[in-house]
C-alpha cells in the first residue's frame, strides 16, 4: 500500500495507458445497461471507459483522491467484500491487476462469484507471475463449467452460466 500512496498522484501517467489497454479488451462485453463492480477501482479508469453503472472497491484513499467522478466507491480491501452486496447483483466484475493484493484470494473469488448474476462476466487480468492464482478452486469451477474465454495469456474472461 505504501507504494500506491507514493505514486497515487502520478498513477494515471505511470500506469493509466496499461490499464486502459487491459480494459479495452472487455469493451465488447460491457453494455450501457450493465452494473459493473470494479475490484481495485484505483483512480477510476474503469468509470471513464464504460458507459455502464460502475461501483468501485478501492482500499487506498490516496488512489481515490484523484478520482472526481460520481460513482459509488467503497474504501475497503477486496477481502472485505462480504456484507456489501446482495447475491447476483452485478452483470460484470472487473479484477484488473489487483489479485496479487488479496490476502485470501479464494475468499475474494468466492465473493465475486456470489455477487455475479447468472450469465455475468468475471474479467480478470493477472501478472504473469500470478498464474498460480488460476489454481484456486473457484477459478477452476468457472472453467469446468465452460464459462471461460481466454483473450491471451494474462487476461482471462469468465462468464457464469444460467
Amino acid at each position: 500500500m505504501k507504494w500506491y500512496n507514493a505514486i497515487a498522484d502520478g498513477y494515471d501517467e505511470l500506469r493509466g495507458e496499461e490499464q486502459r489497454a487491459k480494459l479495452r479488451q472487455f469493451n465488447p462485453y460491457i453494455e450501457p445497461d450493465m452494473r459493473v463492480l470494479d475490484v481495485g477501482f484505483g483512480t477510476g479508469i474503469s468509470d471513464e471507459m464504460f458507459d455502464s453503472t460502475v461501483i468501485g472497491i478501492e482500499p487506498n484513499k490516496s488512489m481515490l483522491q484523484s478520482y472526481d467522478g460520481n460513482t459509488t466507491v467503497y474504501n475497503r480491501p477486496a477481502d472485505d467484500l462480504g456484507g456489501l452486496f446482495e447475491e447476483s447483483v452485478f452483470d460484470a466484475v472487473l479484477c484488473v491487476s489487483t489479485a496479487h493484493h488479496f490476502k485470501d484470494a479464494e475468499r475474494v473469488f468466492g465473493q465475486i462469484r456470489r455477487v455475479l448474476r447468472p450469465r455475468g462476466y468475471f474479467f480478470i487480468s493477472l501478472f504473469v507471475d500470478e498464474q498460480d492464482l488460476l489454481e484456486y478452486s473457484v477459478i477452476n469451477e468457472f472453467e469446468e463449467e465452460e464459462r471461460c474465454r481466454v483473450h491471451h495469456d494474462i487476461v482471462v474472461t469468465y462468464r457464469l452460466s444460467d
